[in-house]
């Protein structure tokens, strides 16, 4: 079975919109059902991506293509995945990337403007007596979708020791836990409030599209909620602007 992560967040953020302005008798029952679905997701979306990206390992496959293409031209990429697999294989094959901030030499410059299974928030919560793990888990995650984190500084794990990031060291107490940073399709729009510094990631974005020759699509849909990815684009592409739209792995179109 096969299910689009961000359609299924809007049918659950979709009623929990609605119920929160309503004045329906039993409101309060119903939103303690949706409002820890909706926390949950994220830490699951963080579960299932980190599964994937820690058994990576590049067989010359396109992510090491791509990567090794380093050394025959400059480029950037705006990505709008989640997962770790083209900063693992880029570091396959000796290079390094930067999210914006300076690294090793001849880094890809990598703009994550939908945030990343390694970018974690720290947050905190209410105190609570229970010590179990999967107490742990449920209460804490009642809080994310409501809270917004302000100010906290953010943490960047190294593709590398993603795989010994386990549930405890990001759950560790009711008081002290990590937010995955994470902006899926919440309902008509992106929600972008549980990552302080998308300000400065969409302006790195920005930096990287604004002189470009040529534009290449890879694998990505966009989506009438990604308002800001649109713009972006319409801003900075010109008629002189070459757009390559990859259509499969045998072959490209070109417009």
């Amino acid at each position: 079975m096969c299910t689009d992560v961000e359609k299924f967040l809007e049918w659950l953020v979709l009623p929990f919109e609605k119920l929160s302005q309503s004045r329906t008798e039993n409101k309060d029952m119903l939103l303690l059902v949706f409002r820890p679905a909706l926390s949950e997701l994220y830490y699951y979306i963080f579960e299932l991506l980190k599964h994937y990206s820690v058994q990576y390992f590049p067989n010359f496959d396109s992510y090491r293509c791509l990567a090794l293409h380093r050394h025959n031209i400059n480029y950037a990429v705006i990505s709008l995945n989640y997962d770790i697999i083209f900063e693992s294989a880029i570091l396959y094959a000796g290079l390094g990337f930067n999210y914006g901030e300076p690294s090793l030499p001849k880094p890809i410059p990598i703009a994550k403007v939908h945030g990343s299974i390694n970018w974690l928030n720290p947050g905190h919560g209410v105190a609570y007596r229970t010590t179990k793990d999967d107490d742990v888990f449920k209460i804490v995650s009642k809080n994310i979708f409501s809270n917004r984190i302000e100010g906290q500084p953010q943490v960047i794990i190294p593709p590398g020791s993603l795989i010994c990031i386990k549930r405890q060291d990001i759950v560790r107490s009711g008081t002290d836990y990590d937010v995955p940073m994470l902006m899926p399709h919440l309902g008509r729009a992106k929600d972008f409030s549980l990552l302080p510094k998308s300000p400065t990631i969409w302006r790195f974005a920005n930096l990287l599209i604004s002189d470009v020759t040529e534009l290449v699509f890879v694998g990505t849909s966009i989506r009438k909620q990604d308002e800001l990815f649109c713009k972006l684009i319409k801003t900075n592409v010109t008629s002189k602007t070459e757009i390559t739209i990859v259509r499969d792995m045998e072959g490209h179109k070109k417009d």
